[in-house]
């Protein structure tokens, strides 16, 4: 089982990507795979976390809001900003160099709130 401190390392990792990484697709399918008896995600072998929102939706707990956009605060204007947001509970904010790459490491950090 992950713990919130992997989860919350490994979305810190996604967020510092600048591009679409094969090997963080595949830790995080094993970080998530064996997290779904909660029935908030369902993580299928082979998805593109960082390189597809696509992909990157399937993180976001069924419960949450959430919403990704052009950041444009940070030193870099193509920065991307995510924020999931649990219910009741806290609001998970990351950036990135891509709109998948935020999202993916937002709702890891909502997917880490969830683990006892």
């Amino acid at each position: 089982m992950t713990s919130k401190d992997e989860l919350r390392a490994l979305a810190d990792r996604v967020a510092a990507l600048t591009g679409p990484f094969r090997a963080a697709d595949h830790w995080i399918f094993m970080a998530t795979a064996q997290r779904d008896a909660a029935n908030y995600w369902h993580p299928t072998e082979g998805h593109r976390y960082t390189a597809s929102l696509d992909a990157a939706m399937s993180l976001v707990p069924a419960d949450a809001f959430w919403r990704v956009g052009h950041d444009g605060e940070g030193p870099d204007p193509s920065d991307f900003r995510a924020d999931v947001l649990m219910v009741p509970g806290a609001r998970h904010i990351a950036r990135a160099a891509t709109p998948a790459l935020a999202l993916t490491a937002a709702a890891l950090r909502a997917i880490a709130e969830t683990v006892e």
